[in-house]
Formats: C-alpha cells, sequence, structure tokens
C-alpha cells in the first residue's frame, strides 16, 4: 500500500508539473467555469462575491487596491522573496517543513497565482507536489522528524484545497479531500485535537478554515466541524492569538450577534503594537487582522491603522533579504524567516483574500 501510495503522488507531481509548464489556454481549460454551490458556512474564497475569484485576479482591482499602493508593494517584494527562498525540492522552512510549506503556499494562492497561472505559479506548483508527496496513505501531511503536527496538517490541507478551488484538477481534488477527512475524523468528539494552549488554539482555528475551504471546494466532508471547532475555541481561548481566532472563526461560520462581535473586535484592537522578533505573535496578529477586517467600523480602523504600520516598518528594505520579516518567536516555538513573512504576506492580503462576510 505505501508503495502504491508513493506512486500515485510521483504521479501527481508530476502532472502539477506539466499543468504549471503548460501554455494558458491550456491552464485555462483547467479553471473552473462554475463554483461549486455551498450552502451554509463558507469563507468566500478570493474575495468579491462568496466563492468567486474576486479580488484575487484582475477582475476586481478595486478590491485588491483598497489597501493602498503601501501595501501593494510591500506584499509584491514579499512574495517575490518567498518564490526566491523556495527549496529545490519545492518546500520551505527547515525544523517545521509542512507547516512553513502550507503558509507560504497560502500567501502566493492567496494574491492570485495557481499551478496553473500567476506570476509564481511555478513555485506553487512544486510547492502543491511537495506537500501531496508527504501525504500517506491516510491522508495524513507529515514529514519524519518534522514538528508541524496537526497545525502544519491543517495550514497544508487549506493550501490543498485552495489549489484545487483554483484548478479543478481531478487529480488534486482527490488528496485534498482525503487530507480534510483526516483532519475532520482525528479531532475529538465534539472538540478539537489534542494538546493545550496557544498551539492547540492556533491549530483548532486553521483547522476550521481548512474544513471550510475543503467545503467551498465542493469537498464532501463533516459539515457539523467548522461549527464545533469554532464553538470549542470561544469556550476554551486563553491566548492572544487563540481569542483573535476564535473571533475570526466566529464571524467566518456565522456565530453570535454582530453587535457582540463587534465589541469584542473593539477590545482586541486596543492594545499597544510593536514588531519584536521575540515578543511579536504573528498568529494573533492575522487572526485579529481578518477579524477585525470582517467587522469593519472602529475595531478596524483601530486595528489596521496600528498593525499595518507596524508591519510595514518591520519588513526588510534592503539587500538579498528584501520583502521579508525577521524571524518570530511563537509560544514558545521559534520560527524561521519564511514563516515570518508568509504571516506577513497573508496579512497584508487582508483586503481582497476573502469576502465580506454576509450580516
Amino acid at each position: 500500500m505505501q508503495r502504491l501510495a508513493r506512486i500515485a503522488a510521483l504521479f501527481l507531481a508530476l502532472s502539477v508539473a506539466l499543468l504549471a509548464a503548460a501554455p494558458r489556454a491550456a491552464a485555462l481549460q483547467e479553471a473552473p467555469k462554475e463554483k461549486p454551490k455551498v450552502d451554509g458556512p463558507a469563507v468566500g474564497i478570493g474575495g468579491g462575491d462568496r466563492g468567486a475569484y474576486g479580488g484575487r485576479f484582475g477582475g476586481k482591482r478595486n478590491v485588491r487596491a483598497s489597501g493602498g499602493k503601501d501595501t501593494e508593494e510591500p506584499l509584491e517584494r514579499a512574495l517575490e522573496w518567498l518564490a526566491k527562498d523556495q527549496a529545490e525540492d519545492g518546500s520551505w522552512g527547515a525544523d517545521q517543513r509542512v507547516l512553513t510549506t502550507g503558509l507560504a503556499l497560502a500567501a502566493l494562492l492567496g494574491d492570485g497565482s495557481t499551478p496553473v497561472e500567476g506570476p509564481h505559479k511555478a513555485a506553487v506548483a512544486k510547492g502543491v507536489a511537495w506537500l501531496t508527496k508527504q501525504m500517506d496513505a491516510d491522508g495524513r501531511i507529515a514529514l519524519e522528524g518534522d514538528a508541524s503536527g496537526t497545525l502544519g496538517h491543517a495550514v497544508a490541507t487549506l493550501a490543498l484545497c485552495e489549489a484545487a478551488f483554483f484548478t479543478r484538477s481531478p487529480l488534486l481534488e482527490p488528496r485534498a479531500r482525503k487530507a480534510a477527512e483526516h483532519l475532520a475524523a482525528t479531532r475529538a468528539e465534539g472538540a478539537a485535537w489534542d494538546g493545550e494552549g496557544e498551539a492547540a488554539e492556533v491549530t483548532a482555528a486553521w483547522g476550521c478554515f481548512a474544513l471550510l475551504t475543503a467545503r467551498e471546494t465542493g469537498l464532501a466532508v463533516d459539515a457539523v466541524a467548522a461549527t464545533e471547532l469554532s464553538a470549542w475555541l470561544d469556550a476554551n481561548a486563553k491566548s492572544e492569538a487563540g481569542k483573535a481566532a476564535a473571533l475570526m472563526s466566529a464571524i467566518f461560520v456565522g456565530r453570535g450577534d454582530m453587535a457582540q462581535l463587534a465589541t469584542r473586535g473593539e477590545a482586541l484592537a486596543a492594545g499597544e503594537v510593536a514588531y519584536a522578533p521575540d515578543a511579536t505573535d504573528l498568529q494573533a496578529w492575522f487572526h485579529g487582522t481578518y477579524a477585525c477586517f470582517q467587522l469593519g467600523g472602529k475595531a478596524w480602523n483601530t486595528w489596521n491603522r496600528a498593525h499595518k504600520a507596524a508591519l510595514l516598518e518591520a519588513q526588510v528594505q534592503k539587500g538579498k533579504l528584501r520583502g521579508s520579516w525577521e524571524p518570530v518567536t511563537t509560544a514558545g516555538q521559534p520560527q524561521s524567516r519564511a514563516y515570518a513573512t508568509a504571516m506577513g504576506a497573508l496579512s497584508l492580503e487582508v483586503y481582497f483574500r476573502y469576502a465580506k462576510v454576509p450580516r
């Protein structure tokens, strides 16, 4: 069985690479003409109408430009640095390669590059192929000796589901589905995954979004899991990242009164902000950014003013590291420059990555 799984993964990797090398006309034949219709919670991949390409692609520049020129150019530099930093085998990072590769792919996909089109399509194709090679017969994406754990699997699942959404590849969709099914099947009944503290909270948040993305891609997965994970976060989140993630997930799954959620957002945005590698939790920044953007109003104005300025000021401006951010420590775990840069890029994509949730 393991030998067959390796052969299937290699065949998929070759197919993805061929798609990336094909002319754009062939690539467009792979793009979805009709998006899956999803009842219930959905993330709205790409901005604009829920589930449409929207701001990730060229048709809605007003959506993309809403962050201003001061965010567009730093984002381009961040993505260029990520593409250059990719290892020859298609991965990113060192100690947490599955997690970092998933984050880097999510950042590249968020700006409109897919395995078949976009300025960084080659990097996306190689990254997707690398992730599929790490998937075992049960659908788990993991690498021996790698510290990514369930969080890495959740982020990698989200990236694969987005790649499947934009390519409609008959080879990639079953792999994305298998990864999502494994994610849903391994959580505790009515709760999240094993673990405690911020690591467990952040894992629950990324798991929630991976499963929402799988559903929007049209993959048959546990429809209740995302809502239960959001409820678990509300009941258990203690860390700043966990509280931000609980708010973000509640908004996207449609839990809670919007006025109460807005009050939580305003409280979240009230703290002081500075980018310090030994004291900056980029998971808290990421989830808080997306939560406050969805809420708008005072929460977003306060959050965006402080966090955008701090993030742009901290980006490296010169030399070979131009476009990247200094490595950080999150929840006591040192993270790589690629991790920090992917998280920074994802935060700058907030203006167009997901559609606004209807109220």
